[in-house]
């Protein structure tokens, strides 16, 4: 799968999806039952991708630099399979949202994590949605996103370390040591030693973070909380 302009973005016509699904009277049951790989569904092939790479929940940002920053949930390069470990989060970047630069791996599992190191022993065998055969070992840095603290005059990414299966798994904060998109990034102090949130049953994907106007700092959590 390769990435979509970020004027339209993934979670866009994903949004749009589950909006005609619900105008259609149709159950929960009923949208997890849609078959992606529908050919009447698929993005429009007048949208051209960005640039070649598997990428999931996208994030574009623009910094107080004038360039737009690009993350999102990525396997290693040497694997296409991203639902069971991968080897951490990457940043590209662009003036014109057309020519984009690879700003490389900005937080690397192996070298920059701490409680996102180990590796959880799975089922092996299981079949990811895109027919990858998972092994039996997971780690994943999921739903990243990059974003500019004012106040702080630096650049957190939140993201989770994804697993249904173990419940030291949950979300964190990393803060950019340098001050700078690239980083090198470090865990916040919240984060350092574990997830911020662990709340059962709940990995905590797809949360993000709001800068209020006074500078006080919001963590947001999936469907129902969130953390100052």
């Amino acid at each position: 799968m390769s990435i979509l302009p970020a004027t339209l973005g993934s979670r866009l016509l994903l949004g749009v999806s589950a909006i005609a699904l619900a105008g259609a009277d149709v159950s929960r049951s009923d949208y997890y039952a849609v078959d992606a790989r529908d050919q009447n569904i698929r993005i429009p092939a007048t949208v051209k991708p960005l640039f070649d790479q598997f990428m999931r929940d996208t994030c574009c940002t623009l910094g107080p630099d004038g360039w737009h920053y690009l993350t999102g949930t990525t396997p290693a390069p040497w694997r296409t399979n991203i639902w069971d470990w991968n080897d951490g989060l990457r940043v590209w970047r662009s003036k014109d949202l057309k020519h984009w630069e690879a700003m490389g791996l900005v937080f690397d599992l192996d070298r920059d994590g701490t409680w996102q190191q180990p590796f959880i022993d799975v089922p092996p065998g299981r079949i990811a949605p895109s027919g990858d055969v998972c092994d039996g070992r997971q780690r994943i840095a999921w739903t990243p996103e990059l974003h500019y603290i004012k106040s702080k005059r630096t650049w957190l990414i939140n993201a989770c370390m994804g697993s249904k299966v173990d419940p030291r798994r949950g979300a964190f904060i990393l803060r950019s040591i340098s001050g700078k998109p690239e980083g090198p990034y470090e865990n916040i102090e919240a984060s350092r030693n574990g997830p911020i949130n662990n709340l059962p049953g709940n990995f905590s994907a797809d949360n993000s973070l709001f800068e209020d106007n006074d500078g006080a700092v919001y963590f947001v959590g999936v469907d129902h909380y969130v953390i100052k």
